[in-house]
């Protein structure tokens, strides 16, 4: 602000203006058609879910990129990077048709649930849901045990209260079954058996560690997670991003930024890579994200 400069040339990145000043420096220039503030209390959750050190399995799998190695026996790779950085865009394309639309989904679930709950004056899943012998038993079923026994002015008592959280149960079921289709759903979609078991893997392990952490987190939310059939890490993934209030851009971003570092990882253990020319590779493969994401 007050200070000038001479633009001498600009170069667009994806979406995104560069300008080249007269002293030779570069700036962006950028003017979002929306602006996202994020609280800490959505932040901090957020890095630390897409940190390498969060406990989800995923340094176990390295998306194929070992198996690519070994089927090239690439030797020279490691001077030439090329072909891995298209192994990479190719893993990075196939991600965002596959697990991105899954994300998605999953977050609007959630989100539609909170939505509801806001606009009835209710916190978001309020009402405890538990499971019994693989079935959803709402708090209606203690005004139901009551009337059956005989006391029904004690249910008539309970049926003001429960009201209310029979709105929150059903609300809960409804996205609850969504949530179990789109489970359903990837797991008929996922044809490799290994990424489709390596997904599993990571959403249950994400639901195990986020049980153990974040133990007043919509407790709701996570005994719903617990009866999805499958726990496809996609799904868990967008769910849990709406449930701590991260819009659905930034959970499809940072979805693909987990699989951007989870390629540069494997790749630094596997020594094809070195540290700083995995940082530098990622950097190239993050301008990618964004087209990615909007096809």
């Amino acid at each position: 602000e007050g200070i000038t400069f001479r633009v001498q040339e600009r170069k667009n990145y994806g979406d995104l203006p560069f300008y080249r000043t007269n002293n030779n420096s570069w700036f962006l220039v950028a003017f979002p058609s929306k602006q996202t503030i994020m609280e800490f209390s959505q932040l901090f959750p957020l890095l630390q879910f897409t940190d390498s050190a969060f406990p989800t399995g995923g340094f176990s799998h390295s998306q194929g990129i070992e198996a690519f190695i070994q089927h090239y026996h690439h030797v020279g790779m490691r001077k030439d990077h090329k072909k891995l950085f298209n192994a990479f865009i190719c893993i990075l394309e196939n991600s965002g048709s596959l697990h991105l639309p899954f994300v998605s989904a999953a977050h609007a679930i959630f989100q539609d649930l909170t939505t509801q709950a806001a606009e009835a004056g209710e916190p978001p899943a309020t009402c405890s849901v538990q499971s019994k012998n693989g079935e959803i038993h709402s708090p209606a079923n203690e005004l139901n045990q009551l009337s059956g026994n005989g006391c029904s002015e004690l249910a008539a008592n309970k049926c003001t209260e429960l009201t209310n959280d029979q709105c929150s149960t059903d609300r809960l079921q409804s996205s609850l079954r969504q949530l179990v289709d789109l489970d359903k759903t990837f797991e008929a979609c996922s044809t490799n058996h290994i990424s489709r078991r390596a997904s599993a893997r990571q959403g249950k392990s994400f639901i195990e560690v986020l049980k153990l952490i974040y133990k007043d987190l919509y407790f709701d939310l996570m005994s719903a997670l617990s009866e999805l059939p499958h726990g496809h890490y996609p799904v868990v993934y967008g769910a849990v991003m709406s449930a701590i209030g991260v819009d659905s851009d930034a959970a499809i971003g940072s979805f693909m930024f987990c699989v951007v570092r989870g390629l540069i990882t494997s790749a630094v253990r596997l020594d094809v890579l070195g540290a700083m020319e995995g940082q530098k590779l990622q950097c190239s493969l993050q301008q990618t994200i964004a087209d990615i994401v909007a096809r």
